[in-house]
């Protein structure tokens, strides 16, 4: 024998393990389709099977149980939406050509204006995901893990806003990204009060206020020196 691996063997195994992955993922995406129309007290594995067109059986071939299938639906769920939010984010401060720009992109239109359908979804989305963690350890396990690598990369982009003049570079980038985090993930509150919230526009300009007191003002963007920043920000 000549001891060589068969090519097509290999080209097989490929295609079956791309197969198999691309199966998980429909899986994945019907249970989130799922969870928006019912939440997780009406998901039913027929239901997700039916969605994708493959038998129940299928199902157990990839997660071990209903549990297993909703904790990935879950986790997908919280990193797509905290991953949407980051672009606006990027683009916001590649956009902006000072500190009260950079506030009122972000301010008004879209992260912090309570009012944003988009938005909304993707912090209702974030909430449901973590209350499920509560009483699923592997998904609360998942959840710190994959919170911390979003955490580092709101904390690059906030270094990046800093190095290009629109926040404050004496600040700590990490402390920013988790102000503006818990800012955008505490607005859930703002759909539960009723009419004991403020006006929009009363909450715009309290935001606003607390924006410009972080951002660099038009014209001081050399006030002080910039953190030490890695060469790279954008992996």
């Amino acid at each position: 024998m000549s001891g060589r691996t068969d090519p097509g063997g290999v080209d097989g195994a490929g295609e079956d393990r791309a197969a198999q992955e691309a199966t998980r993922q429909r899986l994945v995406d019907a249970t989130m389709q799922l969870l928006g129309g019912g939440g997780n007290h009406s998901l039913r594995l027929a239901d997700v099977a039916r969605e994708t067109g493959v038998a129940v059986s299928t199902i157990y071939a990839h997660f071990r149980d209903r549990t297993d299938l909703l904790a990935a639906a879950r986790l997908a769920q919280f990193k797509a939406r905290a991953e949407e939010s980051l672009r606006v984010v990027d683009a916001a401060i590649e956009l902006a050509s000072d500190g009260k720009d950079l506030a009122e992109v972000l301010v008004w239109p879209t992260l912090l204006s309570p009012e944003d359908e988009g938005a909304r979804e993707r912090r209702w989305d974030r909430i449901e995901a973590i209350a499920d963690a509560r009483h699923m350890p592997e998904l609360a396990d998942r959840l710190r893990e994959l919170q911390s690598a979003l955490t580092a990369r709101a904390s690059e982009l906030a270094a990046h806003a800093q190095a290009r003049g629109l926040i404050d570079p004496t600040l700590d980038p990490a402390a920013l990204a988790m102000l503006s985090q818990v800012m955008r993930l505490g607005l859930i509150l703002w759909d539960l009060a009723g009419d004991e919230r403020p006006s929009v526009e009363a909450w715009h300009e309290v935001m606003l206020r607390v924006a410009d007191a972080v951002t660099t003002p038009q014209g001081d963007a050399d006030r002080a020196p910039a953190p030490d920043q890695p060469a790279e920000l954008r992996s």
